[in-house]
């Protein structure tokens, strides 16, 4: 059943036709492509998917949110008019969310107005605004693959790969720039610090029968056994033969990976 047919008064639904809505109308996974003008989309979202319904192609202005609440039955209710550089029709598109408290994966989204008042322009303070394009959000779905994939690919790898497998515009990168940005961030955070580099020169000190290298400023730790060295040297000095090297097992040590020969 289409939700508008159980909401009499989009502006001011009432509990009960919120319940009926949720019980009874079409179940989304998601937002359509295409946004109707005085709407109704019942979703029933997945948690990694749960913030998904905010990048609907518009730009919004939050004015503000409170609870719908009867009997114990409770909604979260967000109020949302259309960013637009002409203040008077900011009110002519608006969108109102509701949320259940009992499950937060259930989304009531109604549109109200007409969105050809929506003004699709750049974000922000862009210098070029004539020439720049229009800014596009990101499904925060997207967001969270991107910043998983780039711990262990490069930003163009990442970039293909999920454009390559994306089915809308919004379920792809921005472009390239925003995936290399998130890259640069989760490199930034694992980048050794000054203290934990001091730390290492000090172990070398320390310990030199197992660290007997530590150079800077690209680190470089060769850990080897002093008598183990001197054995294998042996080994050379003594024979003409190929001496091949094995790697017995390799395990991981935090974020490091380290081979035992």
């Amino acid at each position: 059943m289409y939700a508008g047919n159980i909401i009499v008064d989009l502006e001011k639904p009432t509990i009960l036709e919120l319940l009926n809505t949720l019980k009874s109308a079409e179940k989304l996974d998601k937002l359509p492509q295409n946004i109707e003008n005085n709407h109704v989309y019942r979703l029933c979202l997945i948690e990694k998917c749960k913030d998904d319904y905010k990048a609907d192609g518009f730009l919004w202005k939050n004015i503000g949110w409170t609870f719908y609440s009867k009997a114990g039955q409770e909604f979260r209710k967000s109020y949302f008019k259309c960013s637009t550089s002409i203040k008077e029709n900011e009110n002519k598109f608006k969108k109102h969310v509701y949320i259940s408290t009992a499950n937060n994966l259930d989304i009531i989204v109604i549109y109200l107005g007409n969105k050809e008042y929506a003004e699709l322009r750049p974000r922000g303070n862009v210098k070029k605004s004539k020439i720049a394009a229009p800014f596009r959000r990101t499904l925060p779905s997207t967001l969270s693959e991107i910043r998983e994939t780039v711990q262990h690919n490069t930003d163009a790898k990442v970039y293909k790969l999920i454009v390559a497998t994306s089915e809308t515009e919004t379920s792809r990168p921005r472009n390239i720039k925003q995936v290399n940005n998130l890259r640069q961030g989760f490199l930034s955070k694992h980048r050794p610090t000054n203290d934990e580099l001091l730390n290492v020169i000090l172990m070398s000190y320390e310990i030199n029968d197992y660290i007997r290298l530590a150079s800077f400023p690209n680190l470089t730790v060769v850990l080897i056994h002093k008598e183990a060295e001197e054995t294998f040297q042996y080994l050379l000095d003594t024979t003409d033969e190929y001496i091949q090297l094995y790697y017995d097992t390799t395990f991981k040590i935090g974020s490091f990976y380290l081979s035992v020969s």
